[in-house]
């Protein structure tokens, strides 16, 4: 898409069924989409589900799935053999594409459109041969509008006959920044305990009908696909409790408001940071809760918070999770001014130091009263821009081969030297490595 056609689709500026005949019209994953109605006198290409309702929220759906009319599966696969590498999935039901326009992407094409769906928002199809859009149940266009969910039937129902549809309204709230249908919201905040109900299997042991790790996968990516609305939601329809029951409510609250000032872009701007990673999400949430950093350890081991793998938007490091919760009161007691340059640069010097700052900012401004580790976050944050202009220059002297050569014995007194070597290098008093040799037989003397 160019800039200003983004811009204007962004931007909701356009009637519905404009906006997804410019989206076919201009991603390259659909430029068979014309061919395809060319092979045959009654060929139509359908849009329906999440990926028009993405469209018509104004976000650019990451993965497509679309539906065919009117063409024979033989006639589909010549045509998409023009555009990329085609395979064939479940019979010849469902096919998909990786186009050659948009190399690391597929498309998902199916002969069967008719698919029943749980949400107004998902009802709507658009039929690209006529550039119609549908809207089946005569609510999804104005829910689509007015930005809200809405079950369609009988959302008690609904969610009870598939307790994992309440999550995924959830998930899908946060993601679009939508908001409820009255009837569906209240219906949603009572069948959630439905989420924590047990059977028992052929053996008689018992068994969450939801798995945690379920569960604890929908909480996640809740909170990741927005921050701020996503813990609102977490905390006002109850899933936050349901999952640490022995949590505080107010907690939450101050949970809700220090996550706004978490993402918010001077936050970001401020801290060096373009996005927020789960581990720092996740311990911004539990930050008010009493011995948080024991809460947010269960949380994360009972749910299987850290299933996902490494490089995966949402992998949490349990590790970062519980230094970030550890470390978030430290300046109540240290003043960042009195710290050696090397231990300053080993906590705060890294991206998980400079998320460490993000949450110590968040949480302090969201407590309100004047503090003295307030001011301190300020002092932090001068003394790291002023670290970022010393280290491009100041690459590390010696390292412990150095000392050895030297006849220091490994040990302690290793770090002790180099923590010493390397004060002395960030504040100026040595930059050669002949500097750092001679300050070294020094402190050797000195023993």
């Amino acid at each position: 898409m160019s800039e200003d056609l983004l811009l204007r689709y962004a931007a909701n500026s356009m009637p519905l069924g404009e906006r997804a005949r410019l989206f076919v019209a201009n991603d390259p994953r659909l430029q068979w989409v014309d061919d395809a109605i060319d092979a045959s006198d009654d060929a139509d290409v359908v849009l329906s589900g999440p990926t028009l309702r993405s469209i018509l929220l104004g976000s650019l759906p990451k993965h497509l799935a679309v539906s065919v009319d009117g063409v024979t599966p033989k006639q589909l696969r010549h045509v998409l053999a023009e555009h990329g590498d085609v395979h064939t999935e479940g019979g010849v039901d469902v096919v998909t594409l990786q186009p050659t326009a948009a190399p690391g992407t597929t498309v998902t094409i199916t002969h069967a459109p008719h698919e029943r769906h749980d949400f107004t928002v998902d009802s709507l199809r658009y039929r690209t041969a006529d550039n119609a859009l549908e809207d089946p149940l005569g609510t999804g266009v104005r829910d689509i509008h007015d930005r809200r969910i809405r079950v369609v039937g009988y959302p008690l129902r609904t969610f009870a006959d598939n307790p994992l549809t309440t999550l995924r309204a959830l998930k899908l709230a946060a993601e679009h920044q939508l908001s409820f249908a009255d009837e569906t919201w209240h219906a949603l905040v009572r069948s959630l305990p439905r989420l924590n109900s047990i059977t028992r299997d052929e053996n008689g042991t018992p068994r969450f009908t939801v798995p945690r790790q379920v569960l604890g996968a929908s909480l996640l990516e809740t909170l990741l696909a927005c921050p701020r609305y996503g813990s609102a939601l977490s905390h006002a329809s109850g899933l936050a409790k349901l999952i640490a029951p022995h949590s505080n409510d107010h907690g939450w609250k101050r949970a809700v408001d220090a996550m706004h000032l978490l993402v918010h872009k001077d936050t970001l701007r401020g801290h060096g940071i373009a996005k927020h990673d789960a581990a720092t999400v996740l311990a911004t949430f539990f930050a008010f809760q009493p011995d948080a950093a024991h809460i947010a350890k269960e949380i994360v081991r009972d749910y299987h918070l850290h299933q996902f793998p490494d490089g995966h938007a949402a992998h949490v490091d349990v590790g970062d999770v519980d230094w970030l919760l550890g470390n978030v009161r430290m300046f109540d007691d240290v003043d960042p001014a009195s710290m050696q340059p090397s231990a300053f640069e080993k906590i705060f010097g890294g991206k998980r130091g400079r998320s460490l700052l993000a949450l110590m900012h968040s949480v302090f401004l969201t407590h309100g009263e004047h503090h003295v580790a307030r001011e301190r976050v300020h002092v932090a944050r001068r003394l790291l821009e002023d670290l970022d202009t010393r280290r491009p220059n100041a690459p590390k002297l010696l390292r412990g081969r150095d000392l050895a050569t030297l006849g220091v014995p490994p040990g302690p007194l290793y770090r002790t030297l180099l923590s010493k070597i390397r004060d002395a290098q960030l504040t100026g008093s040595v930059s050669t490595t002949e500097d750092a040799m001679h300050l070294v037989r020094l402190e050797i003397a000195r023993m």
